[in-house]
């Protein structure tokens, strides 16, 4: 008895929910992949102005030797453990680090 109220009331209801999910399809929302190219380029921009804001220069943020110099040096940050730096030949100072941070 109570398999057959389970069939009822769980998997018939469920059957025509299927049945109708067939027939008339699901939406299903896809993205253009230079819709998608362009949100994140506009993403990237918006962070690289926040940057630029807390910064007070533009910052290269795909170079990790600029990034260091923007968090150690102009905004004072103190070094995270592990985090050793040197000289460069032309003066700059770069940022080692065994580790991602």
């Amino acid at each position: 008895q109570h398999l057959l109220d389970s069939f009822w009331h769980v998997e018939m209801p469920f059957a025509a929910v299927l049945a109708w999910m067939e027939h008339f399809g699901i939406a299903c929302q896809t993205y253009d992949p230079t819709q998608m190219h362009s949100h994140m380029l506009y993403r990237l921009a918006a962070i690289q102005e926040r940057v630029k804001q807390i910064a007070g220069r533009q910052v290269l943020l795909n170079s990790s030797e600029d990034v260091g110099r923007a968090l150690f040096e102009d905004l004072a940050l103190p070094l995270p453990r592990g985090v050793r730096f040197n000289r460069k030949n032309n003066g700059r100072i770069a940022y080692r680090s065994s580790m991602d941070l």
